[in-house]
């Protein structure tokens, strides 16, 4: 209320016989009707800047509401984006991993039923030697179908070929016509992989100077013998007699040293793919668990603002109080 209405008021409650009112602009005496207007027009003013006071109050109330929730919205875009992209190269590289990992475990099957591992043996090598020239046999529907050049520091050492059979019954022909690839391709070494083998024969045999195997060994027999490649090469200048390192290699290959060192490979590389599996398991564990934490997040920064509205609105009004 202001100076003129309350100077109104204490000339209106003063004592008998005083004085008219005044005017509280100019001092001069009015008349009790006139004054009574005059209150009345200040308090209206003032009921006026009151209002006013109120809606820019409730303008910068809803501004800094707006502020406040954009704030909190963008940290919260942030740390949702930091989190991405942190976890994101690591997602697709898992990802990857157990697509590879899956089709391996598809492929493979327990030792004690005696098949092979159903794998793209082309692949499979070229992964295994980036730097070996390892291509495919066109038009061929017996015989060989793969043909490995083995290159060491740029130069070709020697080839190996591969016939890949998957059908359910042996034919000695198989090996009639790798063996004739070979001989043409002029390779050292020639390997048959196939899920059915000669009978009596058990996961790697040699006949007829072809290495007859189970699938699943193709790829560490075939290290062997390009490792046996590339020190054949190396030593051809020294005289030594190559049938004799040949038939070193195929006795080896085909002992049960051989085979017990290729079994436990592959048990423990089961095992690698079992504890693969598993961490991305406990992986996507985690990653829920972080959802449920953020939507937690979000659910009590909301309720912070609700707070944080409520304190502030009953701020307002108990400013609004004041200046009245």
């Amino acid at each position: 209320m202001s100076s003129a209405a309350n100077h109104l008021r204490r000339q209106a409650a003063g004592p008998a016989g005083a004085a008219a009112e005044r005017c509280p602009w100019c001092g001069q005496p009015i008349s009790h009707a006139i004054s009574e207007r005059i209150q009345a027009r200040i308090e209206a003013e003032e009921r006026d800047r009151a209002a006013q006071l109120e809606r820019r109050l409730r303008e910068e109330l809803a501004k800094e509401r707006v502020q406040m929730r954009k704030a909190l919205e963008k940290a919260h875009a942030q740390a949702l984006d930091a989190e991405r992209e942190k976890n994101s190269a690591e997602l697709i590289k898992l990802e990857k991993r157990l697509e590879h990992l899956q089709r391996q475990l598809k492929s493979k099957t327990t030792e004690d039923s005696g098949e092979g591992a159903s794998i793209d043996l082309l692949e499979e090598l070229k992964r295994e030697f980036p730097h070996d020239d390892v291509k495919r046999v066109r038009g061929r529907k017996e015989g060989a179908d793969i043909l490995h050049r083995v290159v060491e520091d740029g130069e070709e050492c020697g080839r190996i070929v591969y016939g890949s059979k998957r059908r359910r019954a042996w034919r000695n022909d198989y090996l009639t016509s790798l063996r004739a690839d070979q001989l043409a391709a002029r390779a050292e070494h020639a390997i048959l992989a196939t899920q059915v083998l000669p009978a009596g024969a058990s996961q790697i045999h040699l006949q007829d100077g072809v290495i007859v195997l189970n699938p699943a060994r193709t790829v560490l027999v075939a290290a062997v013998l390009r490792k046996h490649i590339v020190q054949l090469h190396a030593l051809r200048r020294s005289g030594v007699a190559r049938a004799d390192k040949v038939g070193r290699v195929y006795a080896f290959i085909t002992s049960d040293r051989f085979k017990q060192l290729l079994v436990q490979i592959e048990t423990d590389s089961r095992h690698m793919l079992d504890l693969d599996v598993k961490e991305k398991t406990l992986h996507d564990a985690t990653w829920e668990r972080r959802g449920h934490l953020i939507r937690s997040v979000e659910r009590v920064r909301g309720e912070l603002r609700v707070e944080i509205d409520r304190l502030i609105g009953n701020a307002k009004t108990v400013r609004v109080m004041d200046q009245r």
